[in-house]
């Protein structure tokens, strides 16, 4: 195993994978006794799995009524990209659990280009205007597009439930040929 046991200390855990039960009486727990899996991250937080997505929340927040953490060892390069790949990408559940998974058991190649999935910040009006014009330049043919408009609530509560964007669209060649919603 790729983690061993490790004392838990709430101010300065550390990466570690934990297994703790919370006080969430909808979410029993398993053989193990544990409801939860998380990261513990080195910036003293933990990102797991809550209601339909994944939260990161400070450790002296986390409720648990037990929790188990199994520090992470190898060396400073694979530790800062095993941090990178866990608070650098838009978790999902695929890949969270194959992160996990690859901690835990190997092979560690998962980290080796840590960021799948990059989480996006925020552009301009103008920045928008100038990306939107270069796309005839870039798109070559059976291009997939993905499109979601963040200023509408309804595209919004829609990605919420589906966790998805909800625009699709088909480049083959001169105009889009297929489009679904």
């Amino acid at each position: 195993m790729a983690c061993r046991p490790t004392e838990i200390s709430y101010g300065s855990m550390g990466q570690a994978l934990c297994y703790f039960l919370d006080r969430n009486p909808f979410h029993k727990p398993d053989s193990t006794g544990f409801n939860r899996v998380g990261y513990s991250t080195e910036r003293e937080t933990v990102i797991y799995r809550r209601n339909h997505g994944f939260v990161e929340i400070p450790m002296k927040r986390l409720r648990a009524k037990r929790l188990e953490a199994y520090e992470i060892k190898g060396s400073a390069s694979e530790l800062a990209a095993i941090e990178t790949f866990f608070t650098g990408n838009v978790l999902n559940t695929v890949l969270m659990n194959r992160g996990l998974h690859a901690v835990a058991h190997g092979p560690r190649n998962l980290f080796t280009n840590p960021i799948k999935l990059p989480i996006l910040s925020p552009i301009t009006g103008s920045e928008w205007v100038q990306r939107w014009q270069k796309v005839p330049y870039v798109l070559q043919e059976l291009d997939l597009v993905q499109v979601f408009d963040e200023s509408s609530r309804i595209s919004r509560i829609i990605a919420a439930i589906d966790r998805g964007n909800r625009r699709l669209t088909m480049y083959e060649g001169c105009a889009p040929k297929m489009e679904t919603t």
